[in-house]
Order: C-alpha cells, then sequence, then structure tokens
C-alpha cells in the first residue's frame, strides 16, 4: 500500500487528479478495502502522509476532500464484498 499512496502523493498536482491518479487510488482503496485495518486508522495514515511529506505537502482540507472519497470507496468495497460471501 505504501508503494501506491507514494506514487499518487508525487504525481498528484495540489488536488488536481489525473485518470493515473484515480487508478492509484482505486487501487490504493482495493488493497486498503481487504486489510482489515480500520478506516479511521487508514485515513490518519494518508492525510499524515499527505499533509507532512518532505517533498510536496496538500493543504490540510484537500486532504480531507480526498479522505473522505477514499473512506466511501474502502467502505463500499468492504460491504460489497460481505454481500458476495453470503
Amino acid at each position: 500500500m505504501q508503494e501506491l499512496l507514494t506514487a499518487f502523493h508525487m504525481s498528484a498536482n495540489k488536488g488536481s487528479l489525473h485518470v493515473l491518479d484515480k487508478q492509484r487510488l482505486f487501487a490504493f482503496a482495493e488493497l486498503a478495502a481487504d486489510s482489515y485495518q480500520d478506516v479511521d486508522e487508514i485515513n490518519q495514515e494518508i492525510f499524515y502522509f499527505l499533509t507532512k511529506q518532505d517533498t510536496k505537502h496538500w493543504h490540510e482540507d484537500t486532504a480531507r476532500a480526498l479522505l473522505r472519497e477514499i473512506r466511501f470507496g474502502i467502505e463500499l468495497l468492504r460491504y460489497r464484498r460481505t454481500l458476495e460471501t453470503k
């Protein structure tokens, strides 16, 4: 997951997401949905990563908006998988 997040962070332009960035985010959400880590922990990790990196800092509001989308994606994928296993 760290490699995907790093690749996303280095290519995204202050909240301007390109198609490749969205693909990376989707791949990240897929991996996160498969993990047993709590969504809040995942979001906290991502928020720290995006706003405290040495290279390119994201504005906190932009990072929070992105985290809402990631949270929704992870929760949706987890819900769909529980339905598939029933």
